[in-house]
């Protein structure tokens, strides 16, 4: 009795700090999915708000207030081109961060130059933030005020495509169209997190069940017994896995292919760390890595991650933002946190143009170069809907092609190594390698 007692107690206590852990990185990762979705968004939209704001602008001289003419014609773009499509207010700053127009006529003369996130774009950078509004606004202009919570942009503005930066528009837009994306793909994240810790509690709790039936079989065994518990504590990484398992369930659900192109990039690309004599820890970490690299598709729209063709510009963007999306949600789970790093740059290049930051050569993480050419290899190698899988023989060409150019030549050396002496294989699910020699853009 006391033994059951003493158990139920263990039970109580250790879901204590897992419901408090599941809390915590549900919290992180709601904040890291709507900050990378918001960012995409305004991305995708700021340079149609500029286009619309700099005609009307017709070059004035923003050092100085805007003539009514100006003005004017800015009233007119605001009300018959950007209200429509769910803007809420707009406002214009000059260089020095004096407002020189908003649509709601509030605060015009008024000076910002103390305000961080405007002179982040005064520096060339779009700043997006999901904000809680609640101006009153003005009467005679409902339509301007803000309630609740809207996507506030600062979007810096040329006159030329690679001109200086003349000013800045900030734009006030209803936070409608992103939340539906960040509330489905925070839920789906939360489930995964969660079933991830409940799977680790329930195993701690039946490591410690496993060994009390052990201490009232016999007292005589205690010290094998105390000898299984340490190994225990050991074994709690493995039932970690469970969350990993659960994350890579989660991306297959939304898209088998991401799903199968990931275990195909793990096998090739553990067999090259292999043969290039990475330890066993770093094996680990590439392996988990890998499973984990498109994770960021996630909260990548289905629309765009499965179409059926080529992706145009702006899609493209939106699937690049993966690689920062997936490092967020991998940064957000303790045990994962040290491959942060490894997903986030697994698709900068050899020769600085990758992405997201244009990192080169040594500078990128040795185990982000292992998988960007084993990324490659697995995409050249797989029918896709719009063209056929390369050989294996043409696609280890492209791989030498770009050497020291896309690829880490020390990679690229070793992976023809493994496929001239048959360690690399194509892998069972790509259906068509004797066929095509088109190359594809990696990733």
């Amino acid at each position: 009795m006391q033994r059951s007692q003493v158990m139920r107690q263990f039970a109580f206590r250790s879901l204590v700090p897992v419901v408090v852990l599941v809390v915590v990185v549900g919290l992180v990762v709601r904040w890291s999915v709507e900050r990378t979705v918001v960012d995409q968004w305004s991305a995708a939209h700021a340079g149609a708000w500029d286009a619309a704001v700099i005609p009307a602008l017709d070059g004035a001289d923003l050092s100085r207030d805007l003539d009514q003419a100006a003005v004017s014609r800015l009233n007119v773009v605001f009300a018959e081109q950007m209200r429509p499509g769910g803007v809420l207010n707009l406002k214009v700053f000059g260089p020095e961060g004096k407002l020189l127009y908003s649509a709601d006529g509030e605060g015009i003369g008024a000076v910002f130059d103390g305000e961080g996130d405007l002179k982040r774009a005064m520096a060339g950078k779009v700043v997006a933030l999901a904000v809680d509004e609640s101006d009153e606004g003005d009467d005679s202009q409902p339509q301007t005020r803000l309630f609740g919570k809207v996507i506030e942009v600062y979007s810096p503005l040329r006159f030329e495509p690679r001109g200086p930066v003349e000013g800045v528009v900030e734009v006030y837009t209803s936070y409608e169209p992103v939340a539906g994306s960040v509330r489905s793909t925070t839920l789906t994240l939360w489930a995964v997190v969660a079933a991830g810790l409940g799977i680790l509690y329930l195993s701690q709790v039946g490591v410690v069940r496993q060994i009390q039936n052990r201490l009232v079989e016999s007292e005589d065994e205690v010290e094998e017994v105390n000898e299984r518990l340490a190994g225990s504590m050991a074994d709690l990484e493995e039932y970690s896995m469970g969350t990993l398992q659960a994350l890579i369930s989660a991306v297959d659900t939304k898209d088998s292919y991401t799903a199968k192109h990931s275990l195909g990039v793990t096998d090739y690309a553990v067999s090259v760390g292999r043969l290039m004599g990475l330890s066993e820890r770093e094996l680990t970490d590439l392996e988990r890595a890998c499973l984990l690299h498109d994770i960021g598709k996630i909260g990548v729209p289905e629309k765009v991650l499965l179409k059926p063709a080529r992706l145009n510009d702006q899609e493209f963007e939106q699937i690049k933002a993966h690689s920062e999306m997936g490092a967020r949600i991998i940064g957000s789970i303790p045990f994962l946190r040290d491959l942060g790093d490894i997903v986030l740059y697994h698709h900068e290049r050899w020769d600085g143009r990758g992405y997201p930051e244009g990192l080169s050569g040594e500078r990128i993480p040795a185990l982000a170069r292992i998988i960007g050419v084993a990324d490659a290899f697995d995409a050249m190698t797989t029918d896709r809907p719009y063209r056929p899988a390369m050989r294996i023989s043409a696609a280890r060409e492209e791989l030498v092609r770009f050497r020291g150019i896309q690829f880490d030549p020390g990679v690229v050396d070793a992976f023809v190594r493994a496929i001239d002496s048959g360690e690399i294989k194509p892998m069972l699910y790509h259906p068509a390698h004797d066929r095509g020699d088109e190359a594809v853009r990696a990733g």
